[in-house]
């Protein structure tokens, strides 16, 4: 089975939006962290790392923290993907082990880089707006962690 193609421009231009809108979300716990992050997409078939990049000003010693803890996300929910649609599910904070990965169909995609709620809603929305889940789905995966950020991003974003 071949992976659907997809728009390397339009992903980064999702990302760089849905960070854009971040720091005005109600409730976000850090609205004055940085939004900077890095961006893993795996093919959840083969768990190959399609991409890993980087997005906004990252200070350079979270650099190396940022891309590890985004892959991570992406290849422990690939260990998972049977069983799990998030990384929030096997997720262990005394083990550096986050959310921010979620399974969407033919891609796992995972952020990391601001507070982990926020980093499983940019993958969320951005699986959705690319067309890799129904907004039903993002639903549901986001249940899993009680994320209240998915629907303020995407009314922030303007696609209600």
């Amino acid at each position: 089975m071949s992976r659907p193609d997809f728009n390397t421009r339009l992903l980064g231009n999702l990302i760089r939006q849905a960070l854009d809108v971040c720091p005005g979300l109600s409730g976000n716990p850090q609205p004055d962290r940085v939004r900077a992050g890095y961006f893993t997409l795996m093919d959840s078939e083969t768990g190959e790392v399609v991409s890993v990049s980087p997005f906004g000003d990252i200070p350079p010693e979270k650099e190396e923290r940022y891309r590890s803890f985004s892959e991570e996300k992406a290849r422990r929910l690939w260990e998972h993907k049977d069983e799990h649609d998030s990384s929030w599910e096997s997720r262990n904070p005394a083990q550096d082990k986050w959310g921010g990965a979620i399974n969407a169909h033919d891609f796992i995609l995972a952020f990391s880089g601001l507070p982990e709620l926020l980093d499983e809603a940019i993958s969320t929305i951005v699986a959705y707006q690319m067309g890799w889940l129904s907004w039903k789905e993002a639903e549901f995966i986001t249940s899993k962690s009680n994320n209240g950020f998915i629907e303020k991003l995407r009314d922030a974003l303007c696609l209600a």
